[in-house]
């Protein structure tokens, strides 16, 4: 994919929607709950359509891993796709029950190559690029909080996409 930002106007539920069934499988075969609550009123984002799945599948699949590692009983463990809409801005949370990020780790989350899995299973590379791709539609990436065996949340911040008077994407 390239990073040049090709945007087009996207229903960012439809596309979080989408990521989340891309991974459906993964998340049913290991007992994990995948919980899709859309509140935003509004959530048009002017988007590179697959750029903005990688991104999102990238921090589903990392939850899913942290999950994972924290070994609940089955049902226990949950991974949570949100939106709310904030002013002119969508809000994307993916919230997860896992092991959590040590404060330690936190502040090295989105340096290029830091991986805290084993290099089997992770290069580095996913935070920093789903990063560049949100940050290339004028929206950012970041680590709300991290209260291990409690709540991880990671945020995406996108502007919505702004109608004009004749009622098209300016």
């Amino acid at each position: 994919t390239s990073t040049n930002g090709s945007r087009k106007k996207i229903s960012a539920h439809e596309t979080l929607h989408e990521a989340a069934n891309i991974l459906a499988d993964l998340f049913n075969n290991n007992k994990i709950r995948l919980i899709e609550e859309y509140s935003a009123t509004k959530a048009d984002v002017l988007c590179d359509r697959d750029e903005l799945i990688q991104a999102l599948t990238t921090l589903l699949r990392n939850s899913l891993q942290a999950v994972l590692e924290a070994r609940y009983k089955s049902g226990e463990g949950w991974v949570r796709l949100s939106t709310q809409t904030q002013g002119d801005k969508l809000l994307i949370d993916i919230s997860d029950n896992g092991i959590g990020i040590s404060p330690a780790n936190q502040t090295k989350l989105f340096e290029h190559q830091f991986t805290t899995k084993s290099p089997e299973s992770g290069t580095g590379l996913g935070l920093s690029i789903s990063r560049r791709f949100i940050r290339a539609f004028s929206g950012d990436l970041f680590l709300v909080e991290s209260k291990p065996g409690i709540k991880t949340c990671f945020r995406i911040e996108l502007p919505l996409a702004v109608e004009d008077k004749k009622g098209s994407a300016a």
